[in-house]
């Protein structure tokens, strides 16, 4: 059987009206939670630098990561 994985961006689920946090609904909630881009990169299982990109709105990341950094930042208080 053959399977066929695709990648789902945020900006795929923004047009189908699904609220999806912007990098800097990400990086305020980060600094109201005292964390460093590193903290919650090291806690996302991401690196510092897609922090970053994400936070500037400079990458388009993946559903999965999305997740990963949100929970990331959920679970940190």
């Amino acid at each position: 059987m053959l399977y066929v994985c695709t990648l789902i961006y945020w900006h795929e689920l923004s047009s189908v009206g699904m609220e999806i946090p912007t990098g800097e609904d990400i990086r305020v909630a980060r600094e109201n939670n005292g964390l460093t881009q590193a903290e919650v990169a090291d806690r996302a299982g991401v690196s510092q630098p897609l922090i970053a990109r994400i936070e500037s709105n400079d990458v388009d990341p993946t559903i999965d990561t999305l997740y990963s950094v949100v929970s990331a930042l959920n679970n940190s208080s």
